[in-house]
């Protein structure tokens, strides 16, 4: 199914989500929606990942000040314990 209804979609993209079988049935309609999502998956995840990971940084960085270390150096290692536990 994946092979006829991406030749199709590449063709003519409305046609396809309306191209009705035989038996009355649209796959390549629900096909183009798994597909759709597949792709939105297979890009959000790693997005979704890269935000969660900025803004725990930048979280961690703001509260390694409350700590009270007394060099950059205990400040830096405190940062990446944090991080490593994560």
């Amino acid at each position: 199914m994946h092979c006829f209804c991406m030749d199709s979609l590449k063709k003519d993209s409305s046609a396809t989500l309306k191209l009705e079988f035989a038996n009355g049935e649209m796959y390549c309609r629900e096909w183009a929606i798994s597909y759709g999502l597949m792709t939105v998956l297979k890009f959000g995840a790693p997005m979704v990942i890269t935000i969660i990971n900025l803004t725990l940084c930048t979280i961690f960085h703001k509260l390694v000040n409350f700590e009270k270390r007394y060099t950059l150096n205990d400040q830096t290692m405190s940062v990446f314990i944090k991080i490593t536990y994560l």
